[in-house]
């Protein structure tokens, strides 16, 4: 959960378990809002929807503003890797 907005987390939308379902910010309820952060080798995670077991993932490997997020199977690449930074 975000620490501006500690009652939201990502939420798979609808508690689908289908590829490209959208993830969005909601409240925290439901395993549909808990995500397992898995550590690759190469220093990134791979975030896991305990509901569904698919990753968070960009879709179409875009990076602009607005980008939709969505759960997909794990394909090992790009777009489902992430950094987790302090801030």
């Amino acid at each position: 959960m975000p620490t501006h907005a500690t009652g939201s987390c990502l939420v798979v939308a609808g508690a689908a378990t289908a590829d490209g379902a959208n993830v969005q910010q909601n409240a925290c309820s439901g395993t549909c809002s808990r995500w397992r952060v898995q550590p690759l080798a190469d220093g990134s995670v791979r975030l896991v929807a305990r509901h569904s077991g698919r990753a968070l993932d960009l879709a179409g490997c875009a990076l602009p503003d607005g980008t939709n997020v969505q759960q997909w199977s794990w394909l090992d690449n790009i777009c489902q890797r992430f950094h987790l930074m302090p801030v």
